[in-house]
């Protein structure tokens, strides 16, 4: 049976015992762990040494990261760059972060509560370069923790002072993650079971429209046609409506001029080129005010003509291309009959 791959990504020498510690605990729930000093990476001798890490970080089903006072090895992508400042070098153990956070792997931070507590003292004193730190080797450890709250998810941080604080904030992690999986489980079964309920519906529906027809046939066969294609064609305009409601300038047209879907959708079918339009609008409403709030979109914002040609894909209409000289008559007309804002007395004065 597949087992979920857990990475422990952290400076080695400073965090040996812990490293150890967790590899155990991780084995105990029946997980893999995966760590580099116990041959859980596969070296690609044609690759430098942490290329091979990161690759396993970021294939991993989960990602742990430990942070001590050691800022650890710098990442063989920056060795051959002698210019580059000490403040902007990335460390094998940063690199690995990354590349797991960038593929979405459910990633979970532990951080040593002294280095944790010195790392306030760092935000206060960032511009001050001569000041040494008691818990860190460099200030790059804490510029680490800064650029891992900087992410906006994904990035869940615990102080720790033993093991055991670890081992036990994981379980609590991991338990969570478990109970979610159950919790979405339970939910697609509903959902399934939703969506064969309405596909039943919809059998149900289909035989009964079949078996009225066949009975109006059987009954009146002289009036039973065009009966059935009367009521065939109402189907149809209701799920065209329906399919309209879910269109952006539809809506638009809707609000503004507050008709019933009905009418828009009469007003939209007699629209048969770009220039019938407004008067198709001024058709149904007398305030051209209104009919320049309507038609404003279309001057200038592409998305809305987008959404009324979308508009005419849902009723089978042709396209229509918007030329430069239709957005011209478009301009005068909401130049000529939009309202102005009345002026007071007092802004006269």
């Amino acid at each position: 049976m597949a087992k979920p791959r857990i990475f422990v990504s952290s400076t080695y020498y400073d965090l040996k015992h812990v490293r150890s510690s967790l590899e155990v605990f991780i084995e105990t729930l029946g997980f893999e762990p995966v760590l580099a000093e116990y041959g859980s990476v596969a070296y690609d001798p044609s690759q430098p040494l942490d290329e091979s890490c990161y690759r396993e970080a970021q294939s991993s089903d989960i990602f742990v990261l430990i942070i001590g006072g050691r800022y650890g090895s710098i990442a063989s992508s920056q060795n051959d760059n002698s210019a580059r400042l000490e403040e902007q070098l990335e460390s094998v153990t940063r690199t690995e972060f990354t590349r797991a956070h960038d593929n979405d792997i459910p990633v979970f931070i532990l951080i040593e509560q002294g280095v944790y507590s010195e790392y306030q003292t760092y935000l206060r004193n960032k511009e001050n370069s001569s000041i040494e730190y008691a818990h860190v080797d460099s200030a790059n450890v804490f510029r680490f923790i800064e650029f891992i709250h900087a992410k906006q998810k994904n990035n869940p941080i615990h102080p720790f002072e033993k093991g055991a604080d670890i081992e036990e904030w994981l379980k609590e992690q991991w338990a969570g993650i478990f109970q979610e999986l159950l919790r979405q489980r339970k939910d697609n079964s509903r959902f399934a079971d939703l969506a064969s309920q309405i596909r039943q519906l919809e059998a149900v529906n289909s035989t009964l429209k079949s078996y009225l027809e066949s009975v109006l046939q059987s009954v009146s066969s002289a009036d039973s046609g065009a009966l059935i294609e009367r009521e065939n064609a109402k189907l149809s305009r209701t799920q065209i409506v329906e399919r309209a409601r879910s269109n952006t300038w539809f809506d638009h047209v809707r609000i503004f001029s507050q008709l019933p879907a009905e009418q828009i959708l009469d007003l939209h079918l007699k629209i048969e080129t770009i220039n019938d339009i407004i008067p198709s609008l001024e058709e149904l409403i007398a305030d051209k005010t209104k009919v320049c709030r309507i038609i404003e979109p279309l001057e200038d914002i592409e998305e809305a003509r987008r959404d009324f040609s979308r508009l005419r894909d849902i009723l089978g209409q042709k396209p229509v291309r918007f030329t430069s000289k239709f957005v011209s008559s478009l301009s005068r007309y909401i130049k000529e009959n939009k309202r102005k804002p009345k002026i007071s007395d007092s802004e006269l004065a």
